[in-house]
């Protein structure tokens, strides 16, 4: 076999095996019905941390994930997606306003 061909045969492999694995990471996402990327979150843990370029996933009435935007946006996919850089995510308030 020449070099070219040797040289198109290794670029066709490593095509197919690049698609392969995104197809498999689009698989393994998890369903869920809102997912908000890049905002800044307040977290409201233990820590009070607040996430630059943070995101959230969002299954019915159940915050499923909060996190860096990377990992969420690897791991979750949304039926709706809001793109929330430049704004704050902040968690529901329940009568916020009592004396």
């Amino acid at each position: 076999m020449n070099s070219g061909k040797v040289w198109a045969t290794a670029f066709i492999g490593v095509v197919a095996l690049t698609l392969a694995r995104d197809v498999n990471a689009q698989k393994k996402k998890q369903r869920v019905d809102l997912v908000i990327l890049g905002g800044t979150v307040v977290t409201m843990d233990g820590e009070r941390k607040i996430l630059e370029n943070g995101a959230l996933a969002v299954n019915g009435d159940l915050i499923v994930a909060v996190g860096p935007r990377g990992p969420i946006e690897r791991e979750f996919e949304g039926a709706e997606t809001i793109q929330a850089k430049g704004k704050l995510v902040l968690p529901g308030f329940v009568n916020g306003h009592t004396h």
